[in-house]
């Protein structure tokens, strides 16, 4: 990548690369799957369903577009398809830190197992192909989202037998929030559609998420001198319990309370993530944006600020 890339092109390069190495996961899923008896071996081009069979000569033309824009960086091997994020060198390039993805493998200290996971959950948002191999991979053209069977059958060695730590990986990215599986009562475990989630499929394609610092240290901050040092020591001593801490802030808009907490948060090395529910007016609105926040902060290491102004007092009248 050369040194004069910007950020859109940084995250358009990292997500490229990104799509090649799952494009080579879900070629060696397909020879998996294939000789594990899972998938037919050949589509039939007199199928009376061909309007929506998705046949080997489009997955074979789809693999070929991947293989193309791998062997521009990266040397063909035994004709599978070149993979230049096989060492992971875009997450690690510095001028790629602030993008969505690799903030994301960072905050969470994914390792390739979890990483590979991932990738295949969040490709089918970032690349209409990709929804077409997993079409081909499920035998079912509208199911375009690999399963929690697949995930796990999608290692680097696409192993018949999947690795007991690979399900631990997935229960750990649904437990943290960047997974969803999509359960139902009769469905087995290995056929539930996973995705990636919605506040995560946004920032994964955030070219710059980087910290801002507050405009102004907690010391230029008007107010009475004794109040004003017990509101910094108890937000510091709330701040310095850890990442995932967050405040609340109710009162009038101007009064400064978000000023007083991006203080604290920049004195503790932190950053500010405020989430703004006064002005949604709908529960699933406020849900979606507590998410995406939430997500936002872990991801970035920022305290996350939540501007209530009323709406948990409204929410509690509602409940009694």
């Amino acid at each position: 990548m050369s040194p004069e890339r910007d950020d859109g092109t940084a995250v358009k390069h990292i997500i490229e690369e990104a799509l090649c190495h799952v494009a080579l996961l879900l070629e060696r899923l397909i020879f998996t799957t294939q000789n594990l008896g899972l998938l037919p071996r050949l589509s039939s081009s007199d199928d009376p369903l061909g309007g929506i069979v998705i046949r080997d000569s489009e997955v074979a033309t789809i693999v070929g577009g991947f293989k193309a824009i791998g062997a521009a960086t990266t040397e063909r091997r035994e004709g599978l398809i070149p993979d230049p994020f096989a060492e992971r060198a875009s997450l690690l390039d510095p001028r790629c830190a602030t993008t969505g993805l690799a903030r994301v493998a960072r905050a969470f200290d994914l390792d390739d197992v979890a990483l590979d996971m991932l990738l295949l959950a969040l490709a089918p948002d970032w690349d209409l192909r990709i929804g077409r191999l997993f079409g081909f991979v499920n035998n079912d053209s509208t199911q375009r989202r690999p399963t929690a069977g697949l995930l796990v059958m999608a290692g680097p060695l696409a192993l018949a037998t999947p690795d007991p730590r690979a399900w631990r990986a997935l229960d750990a990215l649904v437990a943290n929030g960047l997974l969803c599986r999509e359960a139902s009562v009769q469905a087995p475990l290995t056929t539930q559609t996973v995705r990636g989630a919605d506040a995560l499929v946004e920032l994964s394609m955030a070219a710059h998420m980087d910290d801002v610092d507050a405009d102004k240290p907690f010391a230029e901050l008007r107010g009475p001198e004794l109040e004003m040092r017990a509101i910094r020591e108890a937000l510091l001593r709330e701040i310095g319990r850890g990442v995932g801490r967050l405040v609340f802030l109710e009162g009038p808009r101007g009064s400064g309370r978000a000023a007083l907490v991006r203080a604290a948060a920049r004195e503790a090395g932190r950053g500010l993530e405020v989430c703004d529910l006064s002005a949604l007016r709908n529960e699933p609105e406020r849900v979606a944006a507590v998410s995406r926040s939430t997500l936002r902060a872990r991801i970035c290491g920022r305290v996350l600020a939540v501007r209530c102004d009323g709406v948990l007092h409204e929410v509690g009248r509602q409940l009694t």
